[in-house]
């Protein structure tokens, strides 16, 4: 009986670090989005200024066009950035995959101590597990990103297992024979 409880929270954990790796995911996407949008309203400022100051009494008309074309896209650009609000929701994924890493933490210290293991704990684990679900942001990815999310975390436990096996082996290496395997 205590096998298929340490069953049931294993497969609390595999569904937790799928979660947490989809938001990890998430996080550096909005991350990536949100350094982008800043260094390109940061440049296209900045060459407006340039524009702009450089010589104000012999601005052509296309050259006035072209600050108020810029001046249009930082306007844009920065309304985007303000709907999206990805920074908000870069650290609202952060948290949750924060949430997801304690969970577990729990569940491996709770796989550790065997014994320990009964029906009660099972729902506190499946409580949990829901609550986590629910107070997180929701997630709304492509099929085609959590496959790939969810192809990198079994190489990484397979990778993981391998280096548990032999702390020496070279992790190069390892990638190598997955890939060669067709474990990749």
């Amino acid at each position: 009986m205590i096998s298929i409880k340490n069953n049931s929270i294993s497969k609390y954990k595999s569904k937790a670090e799928l979660n947490r790796a989809v938001h990890i995911f998430i996080v550096k996407k909005y991350n990536n989005i949100n350094i982008f949008m800043t260094i390109l309203i940061l440049l296209i400022t900045a060459i407006i200024s340039v524009i702009a100051f450089a010589n104000i009494e012999f601005l052509t008309y296309s050259i006035q066009l072209m600050i108020s074309i810029l001046s249009l896209t930082v306007f844009l650009l920065t309304i985007i950035s303000i709907f999206f609000n990805f920074r908000e929701s870069l650290v609202l994924h952060s948290k949750a995959s924060d949430l997801w890493t304690k969970f577990i933490r729990e569940c491996n210290d709770i796989e550790e101590n065997s014994g320990l293991v009964g029906p009660d704990l099972i729902e506190k684990i499946r409580c949990r597990y829901t609550d986590i679900i629910e107070m997180g942001p929701k997630t709304i990815i492509k099929d085609r990103d959590f496959l790939r999310i969810k192809k990198s975390l079994r190489l990484k436990i397979k990778c993981s297992k391998e280096i548990d096996g032999d702390p020496e082996i070279d992790i190069t290496n390892v990638f190598k024979e997955l890939k060669r395997n067709g474990d990749l």
